[in-house]
């Protein structure tokens, strides 16, 4: 479980595989790289260098108590890019949930740094109470065991560390979401952002897929984002928010045809 210091914090970094790089980012609170350690990336593996990290407060990084804001969280994912070998040029970025959303807030900031863009199933600013409150449940028993059926054998080893609903292991990852939600500024970063200006997703030149799930809370989403950006694509896969755990198959498939067009 490699630790790297960057942007004068630790982060848990792990990659796989040789190839185009890419680096697939999380959603917040109940997420991790697990998220996509246990199916889409050992699959994307295959043909391509894959970079997942924990991001700050959440997984094996380092504690955070703040910093949750997109800018804040576009600027550690530019320092974890320095940080590792073969991702300093520009690279393909995934990201799932608030993690697509910051996907496009580091387009927006780093243009040099991106190639394309996936944006998976991400809630948009501003948000309503209601809709920061049902990202913040806590994890319950149908997300845990989703997450359980992903383990492959060969990641038998970090499954132990990360996998969830294991006993201990599974309580603790719960109290982390707890934790996060109740004693860091997530939910209040969450309420305080602003809604991307029309210039500024104007101005992201990178293809961009906007991939959501057809039950999806968020699947108006998508067209709000095709409608404002310049060159970007819907693709709608059967299924809900949690796209990268309920169906991996069709995101590498979506993601891959995406990234190779």
């Amino acid at each position: 479980m490699p630790l790297i210091a960057a942007g004068g914090r630790v982060f848990h970094v792990q990659r796989l595989g040789s190839g185009p790089a890419v680096v697939l980012i999380h959603g917040l609170v109940i997420g991790n790289l697990a998220t996509w350690y246990f199916g889409v990336a050992p699959l994307m593996a295959r043909r391509r260098s894959i970079l997942l990290y924990d991001q700050r407060g959440h997984g094996l990084s380092a504690p955070a108590e703040t910093g949750f804001d997109l800018a804040t969280s576009s600027a550690d994912l530019s320092a974890i890019l320095d940080a590792v070998d073969g991702f300093e040029g520009a690279v393909d970025v995934v990201g799932h949930s608030w993690g697509g959303t910051l996907a496009l807030r580091f387009a927006i900031d780093h243009p040099a740094r991106v190639r394309r863009v996936v944006v998976l199933d991400a809630p948009l600013p501003p948000f309503d109470p209601a809709e920061v409150a049902s990202m913040m449940d806590d994890v319950d028993a149908e997300q845990l065991e989703r997450m359980l059926a992903l383990d492959h054998r060969q990641f038998s080893e970090l499954a132990g560390r990360l996998a969830v609903g294991r006993g201990r292991r599974g309580a603790r990852r719960a109290d982390r979401a707890r934790h996060l939600r109740e004693r860091t500024t997530v939910t209040a970063d969450l309420l305080a952002e602003r809604p991307f200006a029309s210039a500024d997703l104007a101005s992201v030149a990178h293809p961009v897929a906007c991939v959501y799930g057809s039950t999806s809370p968020f699947r108006p989403r998508a067209e709000e984002l095709a409608d404002a950006l310049p060159d970007a694509r819907v693709v709608e896969l059967q299924g809900g928010h949690l796209l990268p755990l309920e169906c991996p198959g069709d995101v590498v498939r979506t993601v891959e045809e995406f990234l190779d067009g």
